[in-house]
C-alpha cells in the first residue's frame, strides 16, 4: 500500500509545482475548561484545553495545502507539573477535479461519524466535548484499567477520495462520501506511539430534499494492528456506526451508534459498542439548552457491565465566535483513569479566531 500512497502523492504534489502559491489563510480556536468533580477542591482543576491554528495555502483554484498545528492536554494550570503536548494533527495535500472527486494524501482526521472531522473544535458543536463515541474508552472486560482506546483511529496517515454527488439536476438531494486508506493511529498503544496500522475507512452521508435538516449517514472503519485494543497479538478490527441528525430553525436532533468486533483479553472475539442521542433547542439566537444521553456497551455478552452518562448543558453564544458553555454530567461509572462515580460540573469557554 506505501507505494500506491507514494505515487498518489507525488502526482498531487506535481500538479501543484506548476501553480503560484496565494498567501495563507490563517485561523484557528481555543479552549478553556474547568472541572469539578461532586464540588470537591481537591479534585477540581482549571485547565487550558487547547488551542489549534490552521494553514490554508491556496496553490490554485483546484490545489491547497493544510496544516493543523496544535497544542493540547495536560495544560492545567493548577498543577506545577502540566506540560501540555505539541503535534501536527494534519497535513495534507488536496486537489479538486470535480466536486464529485477530491483527492487528498498526507495525514488527515478519520471521516468516522458525525464529529470526528470537527472532534475538537469546540465552538462547532453544543456540548463541551464530542460525545462518549468519539472518547478513549476502556473496553477490558476482567475489572483492569490498562489500553483505554477507541473503536477507530482518530487520524490517518494516506490517500483520501471524497466529493458531493447531486441525486437530482435540481441539487436537491445529495449525497457525500469519502474513502480513505492508509496508515494509523498515530497515538500512544500500551506506550508505544502507533503510526504503523494499515487501515481503511469509508463514509455516506445522504441529505434528501424532501425532509429539510435530515442526513442519516453511515461510517465504517477497518485497521490490522499488532498492538489492539486489549491484547498484543491483535490483527483486525472492523467497526461500523450509523447517524441521524435533523437541524431545522432552532432544533436540533442527533443520534449516533457504533459496533466494533476486535480480540479481547483472552483471544475470544469480543463485540462492543458505544451510542448516544442529543436534543438542543435554541432561544433568542444565543441560549441552547441540551441533553446528551450516552451508553457503553463494554461486551455485548456482558449486559450488566454497560456505562452510562448523562449530561445537562447550557451554551451561551457571547458574541461572534466565542461561547460559554456549563454542564452537569452524571455518571454511573468509573469516569476513566480516575476511579471516580457521581457528579462532574463543567464550565468551558470556546473561541473561534
Amino acid at each position: 500500500m506505501r507505494k500506491y500512497i507514494h505515487i498518489i502523492s507525488l502526482i498531487l504534489f506535481s500538479i501543484s509545482l506548476n501553480v503560484k502559491a496565494k498567501t495563507p489563510d490563517i485561523w484557528g480556536y481555543s479552549q478553556f475548561d474547568f472541572n469539578s468533580y461532586d464540588l470537591n477542591k481537591k479534585l477540581s482543576n482549571i485547565e487550558f484545553r487547547r488551542i489549534n491554528f490552521f494553514t490554508n495555502s491556496e496553490l490554485s483554484s483546484n490545489s491547497r495545502f493544510l496544516t493543523d498545528l496544535e497544542y493540547e492536554h495536560n495544560l492545567d494550570i493548577s498543577s506545577d507539573t502540566a506540560v501540555g503536548a505539541i503535534k501536527i494533527s494534519e497535513a495534507y495535500l488536496e486537489h479538486s477535479f470535480q466536486p464529485e472527486l477530491i483527492i487528498r494524501a498526507g495525514k488527515f482526521l478519520t471521516d468516522f461519524g458525525l464529529y470526528n472531522r470537527i472532534h475538537d473544535a469546540a465552538p462547532s458543536f453544543l456540548p463541551v466535548d464530542a460525545p462518549e463515541m468519539y472518547k478513549k474508552q476502556d473496553f477490558a472486560t476482567n475489572g483492569s484499567y490498562s489500553n483505554p482506546q477507541r473503536l477507530f483511529g482518530k487520524y490517518m496517515a494516506g490517500v483520501e477520495f471524497l466529493g458531493t454527488i447531486n441525486c437530482d439536476s435540481n441539487s436537491g438531494s445529495q449525497i457525500d462520501y469519502t474513502l480513505g486508506f492508509g496508515f494509523g493511529r498515530w497515538e500512544t498503544v500500551k506506550g508505544v506511539y502507533n503510526n504503523k496500522n494499515l487501515s481503511y475507512n469509508a463514509r455516506i452521508k445522504y441529505r434528501p430534499s424532501s425532509i429539510e435538516g435530515l442526513q442519516v449517514g453511515t461510517s465504517i472503519f477497518s485497521e490490522e494492528s499488532e498492538l489492539g485494543l486489549l491484547t498484543k497479538g491483535e490483527q483486525y478490527l472492523t467497526s461500523l456506526g450509523f447517524d441521524v441528525q435533523y437541524e431545522k430553525s432552532n432544533f436540533i436532533f442527533q443520534f449516533e451508534g457504533m459496533f466494533s468486533n476486535f480480540k479481547s483479553e483472552d483471544q475470544t472475539k469480543q463485540t462492543s459498542g458505544v451510542f448516544y442521542c442529543l436534543f438542543g433547542y435554541t432561544f433568542f439566537d444565543k441560549l441552547t439548552p441540551y441533553t446528551v444521553l450516552s451508553t457503553v456497551l463494554k461486551d455485548f455478552d456482558r449486559k450488566n457491565d454497560n456505562r452510562n452518562l448523562a449530561i445537562f448543558g447550557i451554551n451561551y453564544n457571547v458574541g461572534k465566535d466565542i461561547f460559554l458553555k456549563a454542564e452537569i454530567q452524571k455518571i454511573d461509572h468509573e469516569y476513566i483513569s480516575d476511579s471516580i462515580k457521581g457528579t462532574l460540573y463543567r464550565l468551558s469557554l470556546a473561541i473561534a479566531f
